[in-house]
């Protein structure tokens, strides 16, 4: 009988530490991806004092403080990870240090030339990017803001203009800088805002094989930030670009326009002509007249239909 409750406080207590703490890890690595997250673990003795994690929220860090729990003799910390890859040390009361490396994570696994961590991941935030683009570019339509360069109103201005907007915080002060107005049903992006988009900060559109600037012209556009999708309208969605090309005798002329809806038969589209007449809203169908820019699959200037990396 002895033997059976000995062995019964035997089990009892086999599931943790006696009398020293135990810490799940003391050498952690994630990703510098702003959205991953560490989860370490220090398990109490049952018969020792417990150790616990000391977390300056002061102190400058790689990491941030996600949640720090306690559940029966365990303390559970949570730290999610930031955009800068480095190393971390995590102190505990007792003096271990727990090591944390966040590495970067730069690539191009999908091979669009385009860097991984700058594109977004989920179908909600690509959405949310979608509909503020074509918001704000509409918003210009209507009246052309001036925090808009104007030595940057053509056509491949207006798509640089609506596309960084469109990566920011919407929020008041944002509504009394850029003088548009706020549409609550429509969400920020999540993932990351400019101007803290991984790996390219500021410099959002691609210029060459490995550079990024702050600006493209609309054959960088086509060439390095976007990729071919149809020549067919019906396959596009709202925020695609048109690209056209008309090679004339002095050079080669690149124009771009904004697809604003999903419209099988005859969507609208918008553009600047990089003239005085400004912006135009304009059903496709109206463009037959045009041999330049007719968006017909039989054009030979109409390159097709593209869509920004950033949302691949």
């Amino acid at each position: 009988m002895s033997s059976f409750i000995g062995l019964s406080i035997f089990l009892s207590f086999s599931c943790g530490p006696f009398f020293t703490p135990n810490i799940d890890s003391t050498k952690v690595r994630i990703p510098a991806d702003g959205k991953s997250i560490a989860v370490i673990t220090i398990t109490n003795p049952y018969f020792g004092a417990p150790d616990s994690f000391q977390w300056d929220e002061k102190r400058e860090s790689f990491l941030k403080l996600l949640s720090l729990e306690n559940s029966d003799s365990k303390q559970i910390i949570r730290l999610i990870a930031g955009y800068k890859p480095g190393r971390d040390l995590l102190r505990t009361k007792f003096g271990t240090l727990i090591e944390i490396e966040l590495f970067s994570r730069q690539g191009d696994w999908d091979e669009d030339g385009f860097p991984d961590q700058a594109e977004l991941r989920s179908e909600e935030d690509r959405q949310a990017f979608r509909e503020w683009f074509v918001q704000i570019a509409l918003s210009q339509y209507l009246k052309e803001t001036g925090s808009w360069n104007l030595k940057e109103r053509d056509c491949s201005g207006l798509i640089r203009f609506s596309y960084k907007e469109a990566l920011k915080k919407h929020d008041l002060l944002w509504q009394k800088k850029i003088g548009i107005l706020l549409d609550k049903n429509i969400p920020d992006v999540r993932e990351f805002q400019y101007p803290d988009i991984p790996s390219i900060g500021i410099n959002l559109f691609q210029t060459g094989s490995k550079t990024f600037g702050t600006f493209a012209d609309a054959e960088s556009l086509a060439q390095y930030n976007s990729s071919f999708v149809s020549k067919d309208l019906e396959s596009g969605l709202p925020g695609d670009i048109l690209f056209f090309r008309e090679d004339r005798g002095n050079g080669t002329n690149f124009h771009s326009m904004i697809l604003v809806e999903e419209n099988k038969t005859n969507p609208l589209l918008l553009y600047h002509t990089g003239s005085n007449r400004g912006i135009q809203l304009i059903r496709a169908k109206e463009l037959r007249k045009s041999n330049r820019f007719s968006p017909e699959t039989n054009n030979p200037s109409f390159l097709g239909l593209y869509r920004f990396r950033i949302l691949d």
